[in-house]
């Protein structure tokens, strides 16, 4: 879970990792399959908003796609995040 209140603590959600990444892509939908969110950026997080304004609290799905830049392997990853205010 995350609190993008903008109080400086945990107000984005983005991966950590430990490799340098290759072709890295990270989306976020909604229950009902919309995309809200999309990266290629690893440095860059997602803030809890949907064109500029705040979604609602609740459970939203991930999907990260990446190489892994030393041995090419292709990695697909997927899990839930939750929005608290």
């Amino acid at each position: 879970a995350f609190s993008p209140n903008g109080d400086g603590k945990n107000d984005y959600f983005k991966p950590l990792y430990r490799c340098i990444l290759g072709e890295y892509q990270l989306s976020i939908y909604n229950r009902w399959g919309e995309r809200l969110f999309f990266t290629t950026d690893p440095q860059i997080g997602w803030t809890g908003k949907r064109q500029g304004t705040p979604v609602d609290a609740a459970t939203y799905i991930w999907v990260m796609d990446y190489k892994i830049a030393k041995t090419g392997e292709a990695v697909h990853k997927t899990g839930m995040v939750t929005v608290v205010y």
